[in-house]
C-alpha cells in the first residue's frame, strides 16, 4: 500500500516537473515505471499467497512443483521433487489441497529461515502405512522440545495437518537435519 501511495504522489508532481525540467521528468518516468512493475509483482505475490490459483489449474502436484521451483529460485537452496502419485490417488477436497500446499509452504519458509540447509528433498509416496508426503533437509536440525517465543510455525503445521485428515510427524535433532511427514493412514484412504 505504501508503494502505491508513493507512486500516486510522485505521479501528481509530474505535470509540474515536465514544465520545469523535461529531462529530469523523463528520468522520473523511468523510475516510476520500474516502481510500478515492482508494485505489480508484489500484488501478484500477495494474491498468490491468499489463494494459490495454480491448484485449480494444475492440481496439487503442479502447484507443489511451481512452489518448489519458485522457492529454489528465491532462496538458492536446491530442492529435489519426487511426486509420482497421480492426482486421482489423493483423497483430498479442494480445501484440503490448499491446506497441504500451505503446510509445505510454511515448512519450506522455515527451512529457509532457520535450517541453514543446502539441499531439500520433497517426496510423495504410497507406502504400507498409507499416503506420505515427506520433506527432508540437510540443515542444522533443532531440539523440538525447546519452544521459542513468537515461533508458531510447527504448531500451525500440526493443526493444518489435522484439518486435512493427516498426522504430522517431525524427526529432528541438533546437527541432524529435519524430516517432516504428513501421513494419511491407508485405512482412511
Amino acid at each position: 500500500m505504501q508503494l502505491l501511495t508513493n507512486l500516486s504522489m510522485r505521479l501528481s508532481m509530474m505535470n509540474r516537473l515536465v514544465a520545469v525540467d523535461p529531462a529530469l521528468a523523463h528520468e522520473e518516468w523511468e523510475r516510476l515505471n520500474d516502481r510500478l512493475r515492482e508494485a505489480i509483482n508484489l500484488l501478484r505475490q500477495v494474491l498468490y499467497d491468499l489463494q494459490p490459483i495454480v491448484l485449480d489449474e494444475a492440481g496439487l502436484a503442479g502447484g507443489i512443483d511451481l512452489l518448489v521451483r519458485r522457492w529454489t529460485e528465491e532462496t538458492g537452496i536446491a530442492c529435489t521433487l519426487n511426486w509420482p502419485i497421480p492426482e486421482a490417488a489423493w483423497p483430498l477436497s479442494a480445501d484440503d489441497k490448499v491446506g497441504v500446499f500451505r503446510i509445505l509452504q510454511e515448512a519450506l519458509a522455515n527451512i529457509h529461515k532457520h535450517a541453514q540447509a543446502t539441499h531439500v528433498t520433497l517426496s510423495a509416496e504410497l507406502t504400507s502405512e498409507g499416503l506420505v508426503i515427506k520433506l527432508r533437509d540437510n540443515g542444522r536440525g533443532f531440539d523440538p522440545a525447546v519452544m521459542h517465543p513468537g515461533h508458531y510455525g510447527l504448531h500451525t503445521m500440526a493443526q493444518r495437518a489435522a484439518l486435512v485428515g493427516a498426522s504430522w510427524q517431525l524427526d529432528t535433532a541438533p546437527g541432524k537435519g529435519t524430516i517432516c511427514r504428513l501421513l494419511w493412514d491407508r485405512a482412511a484412504l
